[in-house]
C-alpha cells in the first residue's frame, strides 16, 4: 500500500487503477496555472485520488516509472486511462457518484474532514519542530520543556 500522514490514508496497491503524469486530476486541473506539469504526478485508486507534487522533474519521472513499474501498467496504457478518465469526469471524488445515496456520500464526506484535519495538525508538528530545532541548531534560541509543552 501507499500510506501518507496518519490514520487511515492510503491506497492499497490493488486498488491502483492508474499512476498520471501531469494535470489529469480535479485537483490539478483547478491549479494548473501555478503548478508545473511535470512536477506532478497523481496515484488514481478505485476510491480516491493522491496528488503529489515534487522538487524536480527527475524525483517525478523516478516516481512515476517506479509505481507503473509495481502496478505493470504502460506509459501508453497510463496516457490512454488519463484521457478518458478526465474526459468522462468519473474520477473518485468528482461528484458524479450516482450510485451512492446522501448517507453514503456524507460519511466519505466526514471521513475526507477528519483525515484533512489529522493531516494539517502533522503539517503543523512538522513545522513546529522544525523551526525549534533550526532555532536550537543555530544557537537563536534554547526551548525548554515549558516552552515545547505550550505547542503540544
Amino acid at each position: 500500500q501507499i500510506s501518507w500522514g496518519s490514520g487511515s490514508r492510503h491506497i492499497e496497491f490493488n486498488d491502483i487503477l492508474y499512476i498520471a503524469w501531469g494535470h489529469w486530476t480535479p485537483v490539478f486541473q483547478a491549479r494548473k496555472e501555478q503548478l508545473d506539469p511535470e512536477l506532478c504526478f497523481s496515484v488514481i485508486g478505485k476510491q480516491q485520488i493522491l496528488d503529489v507534487q515534487t522538487q524536480s522533474k527527475e524525483m517525478t519521472e523516478l516516481w512515476v516509472k517506479g509505481l507503473r513499474m509495481l502496478i505493470q501498467q504502460s506509459d501508453r496504457e497510463a496516457e490512454e486511462l488519463c484521457q478518458r478518465y478526465l474526459k468522462s469526469g468519473d474520477l473518485p471524488g468528482s461528484g458524479k457518484d450516482k450510485d451512492k445515496s446522501e448517507k453514503d456520500l456524507k460519511k466519505e464526506q466526514v471521513k475526507r474532514n477528519k483525515s484533512l484535519r489529522l493531516l494539517q495538525q502533522d503539517l503543523f508538528v512538522m513545522a513546529h519542530t522544525t523551526v525549534f530545532r533550526n532555532l536550537e541548531a543555530e544557537r537563536i534560541w534554547d526551548i525548554d520543556e515549558s516552552v515545547r509543552e505550550r505547542f503540544n
